[in-house]
């Protein structure tokens, strides 16, 4: 009976899905599309659970109220059961289904942290994956406090100097500055040859001169030649902005 529902609502999902996406999901056609998207998401098949995550997301960003059937019906802990993928991308389609359910939503989180959403993040990083835009933001949306998050994008920037790299480039530029102020030589010279690599704002601009950066350049300009070239380059790119200036 359940393959046969199945058949029926995968038959009906396009004009489904049209139908409610400016509305509230009833309690009928909640239970349908319950049916529909839990099948696919324990099908074990990638083409279906992306699918099923592309279309809860699109649900929720059409009327934030239906973010409310995913969490009642148990759709959330099946989607977070799905960090155990061995697929970076699908991993990052979990994160970004996620950070759709919890945002805005506090019951929604509740139910994140309960089922350990947090620890599957974290553990993603420990299978060869390097952090997403949508990873860093499931962490600052979920953690209890910037502070907890910071710690934890720290953590994972640690163990992988890529990830520096990707949470700056999403304006995150605490990792950057720490392994600027704390890195080894070569570090050093790795991050300033990623602040040339960037595309900086004057608020950006702004918060690393705050943070002690241009100090920091002036000293490397001492190094050797290498050193020198890279750090004086930053400080070019750096001083073209009043707010820098300024400091």
């Amino acid at each position: 009976m359940l393959q046969e529902i199945m058949r029926k609502s995968e038959a009906n999902t396009s004009r489904g899905l049209a139908l409610y996406r400016d509305t509230t999901l009833e309690n009928s056609t909640f239970s349908h599309l319950k049916l529909l998207f839990a099948g696919k998401l324990l099908s074990g098949v990638d083409a279906s659970i992306e699918e099923a995550l592309e279309q809860m997301t699109e649900l929720m960003k059409a009327n934030s109220i239906n973010k409310e059937w995913g969490t009642i019906g148990g759709l959330t802990e099946i989607v977070i059961s799905k960090f155990s993928l061995h697929n970076g991308y699908l991993q990052d389609k979990v994160m970004i289904t996620l950070k759709d359910v919890v945002e805005g939503h506090a019951r929604n989180k509740d139910v994140f942290v309960e089922n350990k959403g947090l620890e599957n993040v974290v553990a993603c990083f420990g299978e060869d994956y390097t952090i997403s835009a949508a990873a860093i933001e499931l962490i600052y949306e979920v953690s209890p406090s910037v502070e907890k998050a910071e710690e934890i994008l720290a953590k994972l920037c640690d163990e992988e100097e890529e990830n520096i790299v990707k949470a700056a480039r999403e304006g995150r530029y605490g990792p950057l500055i720490d392994r600027l102020h704390h890195g080894s030589a070569s570090s050093r010279m790795s991050i300033v040859r990623v602040i040339l690599g960037l595309e900086l704002r004057d608020e950006d601009m702004k918060l690393l001169g705050e943070k002690g950066v241009i100090p920091l350049l002036l000293e490397m300009s001492s190094g050797n030649i290498e050193s020198k070239e890279l750090s004086l380059s930053a400080l070019v790119k750096l001083s073209g902005f009043m707010t820098i200036k300024c400091l």
